[in-house]
């Protein structure tokens, strides 16, 4: 695995932008040598398919042509987005352009700190919400954990030729019990607050939620166990899960009902850095597909995005267009 990124080798990009992102002040080059509430309140919709795709998995398309980049979406037979930011546009721009090329979109990507072009869960939570209801979607999900201050203060001040992997890692390694307390308490409250506009809020995984804590127990646990099922659901990113080694299947079983969405994303390997992944195409990897879509079906998780992570065996669009040829194999079949 590279130790260190440039522009063209972001393998862990997706991680990177949104530790940025709950950090405001960094900039890219700073890392380089990147309607209602929980499980409980969600229940209103059969199984999502065909299944949605979050646009991040394509880059920089949708930024620089949004309606082309949908309407390709759409052409491969998706019917809903996630997406990971404004794009630089208003809500009501936004939900013409989705619905013109015939798709919908439940839910949006947050981070936890004011960043530029990114919706965010400081200041205006009433704001927020109007606009989650203005793009006709009904939820707000939580990119990456709200990190301690002083994690947040060394990411900004980063050393020479800045964060590689291995540093990150080391980084993240030093959250606590406590961190962890205090990220379950602010996703209770921003989502007490959504929910009083009809907004549901949930987190998204990555890796390093799976590091062993010094008393026993991982941050994962600690997140299930401290906030509300009543209004803190999760999108379980099941390519990040396998990419830490743990069991995807007993996790899911385990989380039951609260994961109301999932990110379909595949892996070629377990990863001994909790912020890299070695990338796969969704079923060309480690994840167990067939035992995950008996899961899926019996816990009723609504929303399943393909998400993939750069690079790419040929180009994103070709990785989501394998996505959804497998998938849509997959649960063509009989149980």
């Amino acid at each position: 695995m590279r130790k260190t990124m440039d522009k063209d080798q972001t393998i862990v990009a997706h991680t990177r932008r949104h530790i940025i992102g709950s950090v405001g002040a960094l900039t890219g080059a700073a890392l380089l040598p990147g309607l209602s509430g929980g499980a409980a309140m969600a229940r209103a919709a059969s199984p999502s398919w065909p299944p949605g795709l979050q646009l991040y998995t394509l880059g920089d398309a949708a930024k620089t042509d949004l309606e082309g980049t949908l309407r390709q979406v759409a052409q491969i037979g998706y019917r809903e987005v996630e997406l990971p930011g404004p794009y630089g546009r208003q809500p009501a721009e936004l939900r013409r352009a989705i619905q013109k090329a015939g798709l919908r979109c439940p839910a949006i990507h947050v981070v936890p700190e004011a960043t530029p072009d990114a919706w965010h869960l400081e200041g205006d939570i009433p704001a927020l919400a109007a606009n989650i209801r203005a793009l006709g979607a009904s939820r707000a999900v939580v990119a990456i954990a709200p990190f301690p201050e002083r994690v947040r203060e060394a990411l900004s001040h980063p050393p020479a030729g800045g964060y590689d992997m291995d540093a990150l890692d080391k980084l993240v390694r030093t959250l606590t019990a406590d961190d962890w307390k205090r990220a379950a308490d602010l996703l209770n409250d921003r989502a007490t607050r959504l929910a009083k506009s009809g907004v549901g809020l949930a987190y998204h995984n990555h890796a390093f939620e799976f590091l062993p804590l010094a008393g026993g127990g991982t941050g994962y646990d600690l997140l299930l166990a401290r906030t509300d099922p009543a209004l803190v659901s999760f999108e379980m990113d099941v390519g990040w899960v396998a990419a830490a080694g743990q069991d995807v299947v007993e996790l899911l079983t385990r989380v039951g009902r609260r994961v109301t969405m999932m990110h379909m994303k595949d892996v070629a390997a377990v990863s001994t850095n909790s912020m890299e992944m070695a990338p796969a195409d969704v079923g060309a990897g480690i994840v167990p597909w067939e035992a995950l879509k008996g899961l899926i079906q019996r816990f009723d998780i609504q929303h399943l995005f393909v998400e993939q992570e750069p690079p790419f065996p040929n180009s994103p669009l070709a990785s989501a267009n394998t996505a959804f040829t497998y998938l849509s194999g997959l649960f063509a079949k009989r149980r």
